[in-house]
């Protein structure tokens, strides 16, 4: 369980550094979507509801924080807890590879 609580981590981190690497180009809509999901899955596993403000990315690591602290609290056994990391960790990977070709088509 950690494992996976790590790899969703590393999702996490390697999505931040291409929004970095983004800047201004990284797609809003894609990034309210992971958000609002990370809000959904969390309230699904019954953590609290998190209130999220601020700039877009910023209420995307807030969603994402309560997401992390409801998968604690619900436990490596807790219903849906499989299904919620591996939607996140997809959800990441794959804005991360899209802002990735994104980049590489800005490059070229």
């Amino acid at each position: 369980f950690e494992r996976y609580l790590h790899w969703l981590e590393l999702a996490r981190e390697l999505l931040a550094d291409r929004l970095d690497a983004a800047g201004d180009a990284a797609p809003r809509d894609a990034l309210e979507r992971i958000a609002k999901q990370d809000l959904l899955l969390t309230a699904q596993l019954g953590g609290s509801p998190t209130e999220i403000g601020g700039e877009l990315v910023d209420r995307l690591y807030q969603a994402r924080d309560g997401l992390t602290a409801a998968l604690e609290g619900a436990g490596a056994m807790g219903d849906g807890v499989r299904r919620a990391v591996r939607l996140a960790i997809a959800d990441d990977l794959r804005l991360a590879d899209h802002l990735a070709d994104q980049l590489a088509g800005a490059a070229s």
